[in-house]
């Protein structure tokens, strides 16, 4: 005997349906954002997505305004949640050489 109540047959419908995005849907796990600006102190950059901007967790990298950011995107949501890192990294600044080495204890900068 089989149970044709409503609920059964929606529950049944509902289970053999695709799950998951279309494949229409563009499914790409990252996207790139514009650097507006960053708050090192509490770990998050701020990007531009699309029409808005939103400050994001980061991972630690060298980020500079106006430059390019690879944004993680929620799989299911779309939705940005993690700056995972600098496109192309600023430069590291060289704040001076090394004149004499430490023989008597004391670095010449």
């Amino acid at each position: 005997m089989s149970d044709t109540s409503i609920l059964n047959v929606l529950g049944l419908a509902r289970r053999n349906a695709p799950a998951g995005p279309s494949i229409a849907d563009d499914t790409a796990t990252f996207t790139t954002g514009t650097v507006y600006e960053t708050d090192a102190a509490r770990g998050r950059v701020r990007v531009r997505i699309g029409d808005g901007a939103v400050w994001l967790p980061a991972i630690a990298d060298r980020y500079s305004s106006d430059s390019l950011a690879r944004v993680l995107l929620d799989p299911y949501t779309a939705r940005p949640v993690l700056v995972a890192g600098a496109v192309a990294p600023r430069r590291p600044v060289v704040l001076g050489g090394v004149i004499s080495g430490p023989t008597s204890g004391v670095l010449t900068v």
